[in-house]
């Protein structure tokens, strides 16, 4: 569950590069986009959703350089 409206990304066996993370709400409409650039493997990034995000189940996506998904995952807003 997300608390105080921020999570963490841990990239576990993903190259460095440049990577965009989407989150989305279950009607598909984004909420967050945001670019993050990674060092390596094992790299953690604080995501901060804004105040304004409603409670309830989100869908977090991680896109490659070449927008394919690396990564994907519900999260619960509370």
């Amino acid at each position: 569950p997300v608390t105080d409206n921020q999570f963490v990304l841990q990239f576990g066996r993903l190259s460095a590069g440049s990577y965009t993370v989407q989150v989305t709400d279950v009607m598909g409409r984004q909420v967050l986009q945001q670019q993050i650039n990674t060092s390596g493997e094992n790299h953690v990034q604080k995501i901060s959703l804004a105040k304004s995000v409603s409670k309830g189940v989100y869908l977090v996506k991680l896109l490659d350089a070449t927008s394919n998904t690396a990564y994907s995952s519900k999260i619960v807003v509370q």
